[in-house]
């Protein structure tokens, strides 16, 4: 977390301890107003997409699925798909994570101006326009959530819908007087298993 790097991998296998614990050490580090992009990965450590392992007390065999290809992954927003281009989005952060649903952000000020996830906005008062999708694989979207940063203070909660089907197109308006983030973060649900997207953050700077 010291080292110069360009950002930091968040999440790694689709175990939900350990996705929920670097959730916890990012937002703590956004408070603190380090604007270091995250992205998320599933390489398998020699498992060929399962793991398998035995079971205390050496009884049986057990299948494990959380490093399976694709679980999660990142999606860049990214004007074309040409190496160099790719990687100058993913340092910018124009990013999302996920093992499951899509979602996608951007703000926009009273004079047109237009910030994208991983970007910066200077404004005190704005608007966010909030996509989110998900497929009869992951179920419907049950919740969709706003959170709201102010750098040096905590973070605050803006419910958008919930129980929202398989497509959400949704608006919210947010004044801000300090230096602050707003992130997405969306859940969908079938048979009991959630499953996640989340945003880099969109910074916005308040007029001095």
């Amino acid at each position: 977390l010291t080292q110069p790097l360009d950002g930091w991998e968040l999440w790694n296998t689709n175990s939900d301890a350990n996705f929920r614990r670097a959730r916890e050490e990012w937002i703590a580090r956004l408070l603190a107003g380090i604007r270091k992009p995250v992205i998320a990965g599933s390489d398998a450590h020699g498992d060929f997409n399962r793991g398998r392992s035995t079971i205390a007390p050496f009884f049986t065999v057990g299948d494990c699925f959380d490093e399976a290809f694709g679980r999660p992954r990142t999606a860049v927003y990214t004007p074309d798909d040409s190496q160099e281009t790719l990687c100058e989005s993913m340092r910018g952060g124009n990013i999302v994570m996920t093992n499951g649903p899509l979602a996608v952000m951007r703000t926009e000020d009273s004079e047109g101006n237009v910030a994208v996830m991983g970007e910066r906005l200077r404004a005190d008062a704005v608007t966010v326009r909030v996509n989110a999708v998900s497929t009869e694989e992951f179920g419907e979207l049950s919740r969709i959530v706003l959170y709201v940063g102010e750098v040096g203070g905590g973070e605050s909660e803006r419910v958008l819908a919930e129980d929202a089907g398989f497509l959400k197109e949704t608006t919210a308006k947010l004044r801000v007087s300090r230096s602050s983030y707003i992130r997405l973060e969306a859940e969908a649900t079938r048979d009991g298993e959630t499953t996640y997207a989340l945003t880099n953050p969109i910074w916005i700077d308040s007029h001095p």
